[in-house]
């Protein structure tokens, strides 16, 4: 019986650091899969993110993408800045998307004083709490 157990203990001791190291290539996989998909999504939504009006321009870019282990998703911060040439101001938006649902799940939209901003059912009102509500979603999930 104690012979059992401690081979039992010995293989799983072994196997551990196996596993850990698997674990950590998948997670470097789904990683860089969900930063590749990212940049390919954008690039068909905004182009080379710059957009020319009558009015002014926007610039958008990717400011960060996470695949998520907690939500087996990846998730995208895009924010574009927009300058109104005839307003002569700068309005910003940054938007989180679940990319594999193609779906948003919060935007935060600043222009002079006024922010309009929500993550899922929850309101914020500045970029501190924005920051906040957005962060086990662009997390490291890392206990």
């Amino acid at each position: 019986m104690r012979l059992e157990l401690f081979i039992s203990l010995a293989l799983m001791a072994v196997a551990s650091p196996a596993c850990a190291a698997s674990d950590k290539e998948e997670a470097y996989a789904l990683s860089a899969r969900c930063g590749a998909d990212a940049r390919e999504a954008f690039r068909k939504d905004f182009g080379n993110g710059i957009t020319n009006t009558d009015d002014g321009q926007s610039m958008s870019g990717i400011e960060q993408s996470h695949y998520s282990a907690r939500y087996n998703t990846c998730f995208v911060l895009i924010r574009t800045t927009t300058f109104n040439r005839k307003e002569r101001d700068i309005s910003t938006l940054i938007e989180l998307w679940d990319l594999n649902e193609n779906k948003q799940d919060g935007s935060f939209f600043q222009h002079g004083d006024a922010i309009i901003c929500t993550v899922g059912s929850s309101v914020c009102r500045s970029e501190a709490e924005w920051q906040a509500l957005i962060e086990p979603y662009i997390s490291d999930d890392s206990p």
